[in-house]
């Protein structure tokens, strides 16, 4: 919906999206890189670089050993979607019939 239009009944709608969003990065390390040189380039702290990979000592890093960089969670988005009335009814039924559920099985 563009900015500025109204949505009579509209239901939020959240999406992870890995495939796109991924925020972690593979390396595969060149000859005569270091840690530094990799933490300045991906702006990445070097106790982080060593912790993610399992590295105790930096000078033992290797040409070709493949490092992670980065976090690894997922990207999210949330928007509005417009729908019928039907569709939205249906839809805070469906949500107050789970709140019901869970109050029913909290009493018990």
């Amino acid at each position: 919906m563009g900015e500025g239009m109204s949505c009579g009944f509209c239901l939020e709608v959240r999406t992870t999206n890995t495939n796109q969003c991924r925020e972690q990065v593979g390396l595969r390390v060149k000859r005569g890189a270091t840690l530094y040189g990799i933490s300045k380039e991906f702006g990445v702290p070097v106790k982080k670089l060593m912790s993610d990979n399992g590295i105790k000592d930096p000078r033992k890093l290797r040409a070709g050993q493949e490092l992670k960089i980065g976090d690894t969670k997922p990207c999210s988005a949330s928007f509005k979607v417009p729908v019928s009335e039907e569709a939205y009814l249906s839809h805070l039924l469906f949500q107050l019939r789970g709140n019901l559920m869970e109050i029913i099985h909290n009493l018990s």
